[in-house]
């Protein structure tokens, strides 16, 4: 069963989104995030849903998604990286985290300041990019979408989910209060 709460999704600043088949077994998500509070991010963000719901990533197989996250990421940074170019944004990038969930495998891909973390029991088990001194990086470490002008870095990581267990996706001002 698949179960989506976004308590930190604030329009145009950050949004959540997620597509799922019928039976709840297959799913993606999408959070996207700024710093800034921009009208124009409400283009940038409707860009980002766009292009995954034209690329339909729920028609990929399980054994093809590592290499279409690092492709479609890749490709899609720089499109990102034109459209964020004409905004009067100070920060030219942005923040994102994709997830394609088969069943309990999850493949994701995370940029910028969004973190994530998975519960057992009472405890928070940090997954992906560490989240710590993530506020003393430049902006180059911070691996923003869109920022860079050179190929980005896009490493997509394998996670099991156990039945008992749920994925947190939290912003980096969040993740240091909670950790």
């Amino acid at each position: 069963m698949i179960k989506l709460q976004s308590k930190f999704a604030l329009p145009p600043q950050s949004s959540c989104e997620y597509q799922s088949s019928q039976d709840g077994r297959y799913a993606w998500f999408l959070c996207v995030a700024h710093e800034e509070n921009d009208v124009c991010l409400e283009e940038i963000q409707a860009e980002v849903k766009l292009e995954l719901l034209n690329a339909n990533p729920l028609q990929i197989s399980k054994m093809e998604i590592e290499s279409w996250l690092t492709s479609f990421f890749a490709d899609f940074h720089w499109k990102l990286h034109a459209s964020l170019r004409r905004t009067e944004l100070r920060e030219k990038g942005v923040s994102l985290f994709f997830a394609v969930c088969y069943e309990h495998d999850l493949y994701f891909v995370q940029f910028g300041r969004l973190f994530c973390a998975v519960t057992k029991g009472n405890k928070l088990e940090t997954v992906g990019r560490n989240w710590k001194n993530y506020h003393v990086q430049t902006l180059r470490d911070l691996n923003l979408l869109g920022l860079s002008e050179e190929d980005i870095r896009v490493k997509p990581q394998k996670f099991h989910l156990e039945e008992n267990e749920s994925l947190v996706v939290l912003p980096g001002k969040v993740a240091v209060k909670v950790f």
